[in-house]
């Protein structure tokens, strides 16, 4: 019973973190002038395909830097918040321990925030946090995946499909106190914490990927990220 109580406490803790905060109120976005944003990444982008039984099942991983993505998710971002907003962006170390990805999110700002603006000379109104999480499983495949990538459900199955992903989470915070005044996650396509893209007629025929194809499934991440960013911006309050 006792770790019953802990495991359900913690996905509470987990949930009420990623959950969205009430909208800012229009006095307070009025404050922000200089916005610093912190791009939490994975060093791997993930391609999976789940085949006819678990003996056909493949996943590889590309280098995240190769395909940009960290320069996708700051180019969505400034898309809506320029020139409303100064944004200065503010690089991090990416990540590739998973036990980061699904720790507490105190921690991944202790590890991934604070040592991105140590020293940086950064000055601003508020930091924007764009999380790394992975706590959901995707509709039709139930794996669990963290960062940006690609994956699909084998022509055998009940539905063929490949859709291109980013798991995430805004947060804004208070440079002071490195607290949350607001946050709100990506969503798209009824998936949870997820900006989502499906790609038709992909040709998934291997997750070794051809350059058409990765060019093909950046592409769809940006898509998803357009779609899904400013929705949450929108419930932060930041953007009309």
């Amino acid at each position: 019973m006792r770790a019953l109580t802990i495991a359900v406490v913690a996905i509470a803790a987990i949930l009420t973190g990623c959950a969205k905060t009430p909208p800012l109120p229009a006095a307070t976005v009025s404050t922000i002038d200089t916005i610093a944003v912190v791009v939490g990444s994975k060093k791997d982008v993930r391609v999976s395909h789940r085949g006819f039984t678990v003996f056909n099942n493949d996943g590889t991983r590309f280098d995240a830097a190769d395909w940009g993505i960290v320069d996708l998710e700051m180019a969505a971002l400034r898309r809506r918040l320029e020139p409303r907003f100064k944004v200065i962006a503010v690089p991090a170390t990416p990540v590739d321990e998973d036990d980061l990805v699904w720790s507490s999110y105190s921690r991944r700002v202790e590890n991934i925030v604070s040592p991105a603006l140590a020293g940086s000379g950064v000055s601003a109104d508020v930091i924007l946090f764009l999380d790394i999480l992975q706590i959901q499983a995707f509709p039709g495949i139930s794996w669990k995946f963290s960062g940006c990538g690609i994956y699909d459900v084998g022509a055998f199955s009940d539905k063929t499909y490949t859709r291109a992903y980013c798991v995430s989470t805004l947060h804004l915070i208070d440079p002071k106190t490195m607290e949350d005044i607001a946050r709100a996650p990506l969503t798209g396509d009824g998936d949870v914490y997820a900006a989502v893209e499906v790609l038709p007629d992909f040709g998934f025929t291997s997750v070794h990927l051809t350059p058409e194809q990765i060019e093909t499934a950046k592409k769809g991440i940006t898509a998803a990220l357009d779609r899904a960013i400013p929705v949450a911006l929108q419930n932060m309050g930041l953007i009309p």
